[in-house]
């Protein structure tokens, strides 16, 4: 499955963000071979906070590295039949992370997804998904993201924006409402 581009190749998402979706918004989503999420691939135990911009992971027989968080869009709210499913995934963080295969191989289920390198510790996938609501939230992470040549074009190109324009930009609000 191709998400858009070759950034967008992979969507990963976590089991225990499946369990805080559940807990918060009392549904009963499981994981039964349904993408209820868009995902590619579901994580046990690995969450937004544990994944960071750039990180390479050995998974089954491929390699894969992670290029931006999810910006989640009206297709959430359509594919899981609840009206604020996108504004809240927006506004939780809970949005799993897309990832670019670096060498491809076969990834079967129960396959470790082994950490080979981590050049950006600082930008994780929660830390990001925090500025993108409020790009005044870390200026520091906030320039060492916008200068990550890893980060995908898309959420820097909306990140970028975000800074840019500090807190006079009411995008966000206006399409998640």
């Amino acid at each position: 499955m191709h998400h858009g581009g070759e950034n967008k190749a992979l969507f990963l998402f976590s089991q225990k963000t499946y369990e805080q979706i559940n807990k918060q918004l009392k549904t009963t989503f499981e994981i039964n071979g349904v993408a209820h999420f868009g995902e590619n691939i579901i994580l046990s135990a690995v969450t937004e906070n544990d994944i960071c911009i750039g990180d390479i992971y050995q998974l089954g027989e491929a390699r894969i590295q992670i290029t931006q968080p999810r910006q989640p869009c009206w297709k959430l709210s359509a594919n899981t039949n609840k009206k604020e499913m996108t504004k809240f995934i927006f506004q939780s963080g809970l949005t799993g992370c897309y990832a670019k295969v670096l060498e491809e191989g076969f990834i079967t289920v129960n396959d470790t997804l082994i950490l080979e390198k981590r050049d950006y510790p600082n930008i994780s996938i929660k830390k990001l998904n925090k500025l993108i609501i409020n790009p005044l939230y870390d200026e520091k992470i906030m320039e060492e993201a916008l200068s990550c040549k890893e980060l995908g074009k898309p959420f820097y190109k909306s990140l970028f924006q975000r800074y840019k324009l500090k807190d006079k930009d009411d995008q966000f609000t206006f399409y998640h409402k």
